[in-house]
């Protein structure tokens, strides 16, 4: 995901260094929330041509590329055909084509993925992916069935995921329907999630992927855990620099002393 790669960097050799870093396959996207380059699409697909060039596996071309429309996927005849266009240059390069679909403000019945997918498909991409989401149980057991129908009916290699509070459960579930790859990362840090949610807190995320439940038992595990951490990380301290020091310096002497500490260091530029 190269939404965050610094400009300069997005070169050839540097692509190709880190497609030989792992023997692994690599596959490259570069979607509208990058940092430089936006909505520009072209200068987006210059960069994942770059990839391709360099040795990628396969390369995410977005259905909505030089069109953008709120389903992700265009149905303007000259963006279908510079879409085309591009879809021969990456292979041309030796790389394969994922066309992907996010659209991640409502659920989609089995038929309008099934037909947004085809549209994928006619355009000659290798795969075919949508995202959408599944906010309630209907919206489930509709992404299940999605997930049925793909299995019986599309040829062309798919991939099928939903976010939302269901999202987990759906994900595990693709593998065994036919979903030709599911998404995973080693550590997906807490900022990268609340950053792509306008800084909410844990538990305001908790609550928007898991429930209301799970929103205000994360606060109350938070505020208990903030308790007990900053007990131990002035109590513990306090005990042992009494210990080392006169005993005219108490652990009450101490613990003032290293509050006062905390508060500095958070108010002041120092370390």
């Amino acid at each position: 995901e190269l939404n965050r790669f610094p400009v300069e960097q997005r070169t050839v050799e540097n692509f190709r260094k880190i497609i030989s870093s792992v023997q692994l396959p690599f596959m490259f996207t570069d979607y509208r929330c990058d940092i430089h380059y936006g909505t520009d699409d072209e200068a987006r697909m210059d960069t994942l041509l770059k990839a391709a060039e360099a040795g990628a596996d396969v390369i995410d071309v977005m259905a909505d590329l030089y069109c953008a429309s709120p389903l992700e996927i265009t149905s303007d005849e000259k963006a279908i055909a510079r879409q085309k266009e591009t879809i021969e240059a990456v292979h041309r390069l030796g790389a394969k084509v994922v066309m992907s679909s996010h659209i991640l403000d409502r659920s989609r019945t089995a038929d309008e993925c099934i037909a947004q997918l085809r549209a994928e498909e006619a355009r000659g991409a290798d795969i075919v992916k949508l995202v959408t989401m599944a906010y309630t149980q209907d919206g489930f057991l509709a992404s299940l069935r999605c997930l049925m129908r793909l299995d019986r009916e599309m040829p062309t290699p798919w991939i099928y995921l939903c976010g939302g509070p269901f999202a987990r459960m759906q994900r595990f579930l693709g593998p065994h329907f036919g979903c030709a790859v599911e998404f995973a990362v080693h550590d997906y840090m807490t900022g990268m999630i609340s950053s792509r949610n306008g800084g909410m807190t844990v538990s305001e995320l908790s609550g928007l992927y898991l429930g209301g439940v799970a929103k205000w038992a994360m606060r109350i595990f938070s505020v208990v855990l903030l308790l007990l951490v900053g007990t131990v990380f002035v109590t513990s301290p306090a005990t042992l620099l009494a210990q080392l020091t006169p005993a005219a310096l108490t652990p009450t002497f101490w613990i003032i002393v290293i509050l006062l500490y905390y508060v500095l260091a958070t108010l002041l530029p120092i370390d």
